[in-house]
């Protein structure tokens, strides 16, 4: 009676009639050869582990079951009793727990969003304030009758590129925002750096926080999506601005540090002078809903340890020793590395690293290996 009323039929039907017919047409032909598998080799098992199975009811409609096999030995030969459970709503109920927490991750999105805004902004600002004073330079220069090709090809060329870096970061936000595949590919680390210390400077000098950023000669490569990388870093560097507001603003330092570990993982650390996490509490700062901060979603460090996990790697957080709090990336290295250091990708000409504000680079050599080391001090 309950195979009846699984599938639909009456039980005057089902009595007699082949197997093939609880089965969709498109799986009945491989089904004869599954079938004569079991009876060579005949146990109690579960029927095509690792693949998804299906009924078919009376009516033609076709939903997911759970298949038990179990071989019975009579005297009139061997027997299969068949439990079959019909599991759609488990299925619907895993689907809808899919798209929830994809919801849930794309509102996280928009959370961070929320606290990165008014540092983008200031990025923002700082090439289009640029655009507009090389324009008005070139309209007094003609003017004034002084236009000279060379001079205005520059002016026109610092805004071209200006615009494009305007277009770039307007472009990491759709990008965080808007729901879409993910793109994976190979990442230098020192690039991720890079845009992280582009993006957090405004906010820094805002902040009275000195960053420090050190980074392999030859940092290495992961396979990642790049957008969500740059999320992450972000995150936990946003996490140590706010925790570090209430210290004296000569003590508030925050140090990045990347590089190979020699295990086959890339370590991203990010490090605080702050107060350090609440006892006990470090790893309920990673659960869903929990914040410290009165205005906090709760929702950043949950999905940045997703995005890690979901990379194959790691996040956590510890208190150190002499002060402050660490949060540790680990991420598989990729395979494929390139060997030009640092400088070449922040553009290094022999000097420091240009920003709007003091800024200054040194090169030392620890352990035989040199490094590149990239510090922004607020004035």
């Amino acid at each position: 009676a309950p195979a009846a009323t699984v599938f639909g039929y009456p039980l005057s039907e089902l009595i007699g009639c082949h197997v093939e017919t609880l089965i969709p047409e498109r799986f009945r032909d491989r089904h004869g050869g599954y079938r004569k598998g079991f009876h060579s080799q005949p146990s109690s098992r579960a029927m095509g582990a690792g693949r998804d199975l299906f009924g078919r009811r009376k009516d033609g409609s076709e939903f997911p079951v759970e298949v038990g096999l179990n071989p019975i030995r009579t005297a009139q030969g061997l027997f299969v009793l068949a439990s079959v459970i019909d599991i759609t709503a488990r299925k619907q109920a895993e689907l809808e727990h899919q798209r929830q927490n994809m919801e849930l991750a794309r509102v996280g999105r928009v959370a961070v969003m929320g606290e990165l805004a008014a540092s983008l902004a200031h990025e923002v600002n700082n090439p289009i304030g640029a655009m507009v004073a090389n324009a008005s330079a070139g309209q007094r220069l003609i003017t004034a009758g002084k236009v000279k090709i060379g001079e205005l090809n520059d002016l026109l060329a610092d805004i071209a590129a200006d615009g494009r870096r305007a277009g770039e970061i307007v472009q990491s936000i759709r990008n965080m925002v808007r729901k879409g595949k993910e793109h994976h590919a190979l990442i230098q680390i020192e690039g991720i750096i890079h845009d992280l210390l582009r993006i957090v400077h405004a906010e820094a000098v805002e902040r009275d926080v000195t960053v420090s950023a050190e980074v392999d000669s030859d940092g290495g490569r992961v396979w990642a999506d790049r957008v969500q990388l740059l999320q992450v870093f972000l995150n936990l560097t946003l996490n140590a601005f706010e925790a570090m507001s209430a210290m004296r603003p000569d003590a508030r330092r925050l140090v990045i540090h990347a590089g190979s570990n020699g295990n086959g993982e890339i370590v991203v650390s990010v490090r605080d002078s702050g107060p350090g996490f609440p006892e006990g509490l470090v790893e309920q700062l990673f659960e869903p809903f929990f914040s410290t901060k009165a205005e906090g979603t709760g929702m950043g460090l949950a999905i940045s340890r997703s995005i890690i996990e979901a990379h194959g790697g790691t996040l956590s957080g510890e208190n150190c020793d002499d002060g402050g709090a660490c949060f540790m990336v680990r991420l598989p290295e990729a395979r494929a590395r390139q060997t030009s250091g640092l400088a070449s990708l922040l553009g290094f000409r022999g000097g420091c690293f240009a920003t709007r504000q003091k800024s200054q680079c040194s090169c030392s050599t620890a352990n035989g290996a040199a490094r590149k080391l990239v510090s922004t001090t607020p004035e």
